[in-house]
């Protein structure tokens, strides 16, 4: 027995075929692995079995962890939060969903991904690094260095799909803290591993952003931290997925932090922001917003005027109605 996946724009794929096309794009066996279940061998549903219920959110902030969830349908109304409580998070929000998903609320992962760095309160202290997601597709945001003549440099962005921004620097004589690699820009497939990740022109690809960098501190209270990454998110659906007006999927990184003190240091990097995938079996609608941005750069402080942090970078988004999927 074989899966077969015909696409909305025209593209019929049976499973294994889509796991060979995989396999040869990133040389990992594990192509075939979904969560334990060979698709050559069993009819794998890409929507889930439903074991988790039904998820409604009717008011306040239902918080659920990170990772593969199986809804049979999926309500998330006005002024209601689906969030996580989840933190220096690898793993995306992955939601398979039998039914329908209506999302009137928030969906909030914003800054839930792998952590800045905490800003240097220690005077003449280079900054540090953010943290990367675990697979070392994206890296993080180097920390900003420190000038021993009274200058700083701001932390670089942590990188989502594409590159985060450099740090800033008020003196060329000093170094520039790198942006993280974005996994996107760079087009290095090699190591994605996620779950249901199939193929990555027809399957869902979403990553968490990572860690901005803490700026460098010459003599201030504290340079600027750099910002949390965001959690990506994936939502596969047997039946429609409509973001209603109100409707609002926040994955951003967030702002690096300013420096604190009238002294010399530099601003926060920014987190880098989370990615989301939606695929849907029926109707596909976004009257709302999906927010994949990187965080902005702290401001530096100081006579010199020293530099802020680099902005994070932007986390993809991509959406794509599934035709029919058929089991033969």
């Amino acid at each position: 027995m074989t899966v077969t996946y015909t696409f909305i724009n025209g593209t019929v794929a049976d499973a294994d075929e889509v796991n060979q096309n995989f396999t040869d794009v990133t040389g990992s066996a594990e192509a075939h692995a979904h969560d334990g279940v060979d698709s050559k061998a069993t009819p794998y549903t890409i929507f889930g079995d439903g074991s988790d219920g039904a998820l409604t959110v009717t008011s306040g902030t239902t918080n659920i962890s990170l990772g593969v969830k199986q809804y049979s349908s999926i309500t998330i109304s006005a002024g209601a939060t689906l969030s996580t409580t989840d933190s220096n998070a690898s793993e995306p929000l992955i939601l398979l969903c039998l039914g329908s998903v209506i999302i009137d609320g928030t969906i909030d992962l914003k800054g839930k991904g792998k952590n800045g760095h905490a800003g240097q309160t220690s005077t003449s202290s280079n900054g540090a690094s953010g943290v990367s997601v675990t697979d070392n597709i994206t890296t993080a945001g180097a920390g900003g260095a420190f000038g021993y003549t009274n200058e700083c440099s701001g932390g670089g962005g942590g990188a989502g799909a594409s590159n985060g921004g450099a740090g800033e620097r008020s003196n060329n004589n000093l170094s520039i803290p790198a942006g993280g690699t974005g996994w996107f820009s760079s087009l290095d497939l090699t190591a994605v591993k996620l779950k249901h990740n199939l193929v990555y022109q027809y399957h869902p690809v979403s990553h968490n952003g990572s860690g901005g960098g803490s700026g460098g501190n010459y003599d201030a209270t504290s340079s600027g931290s750099g910002g949390n990454g965001g959690v990506g998110i994936i939502i596969i659906a047997g039946g429609t997925i409509t973001i209603g007006a109100a409707g609002d999927i926040d994955c951003r990184g967030d702002d690096g932090g300013d420096s604190t003190g009238d002294d010399e240091a530099g601003g926060g990097g920014g987190g880098g922001g989370g990615s989301s995938s939606m695929r849907c079996l029926g109707t596909y609608t976004n009257n709302g917003s999906i927010q994949v941005n990187g965080g902005t750069g702290g401001t530096g402080a100081g006579d010199d005027g020293s530099a802020g942090g680099g902005v994070g970078g932007a986390g993809n988004s991509s959406a794509l109605q599934i035709k029919e999927v058929l089991f033969q």
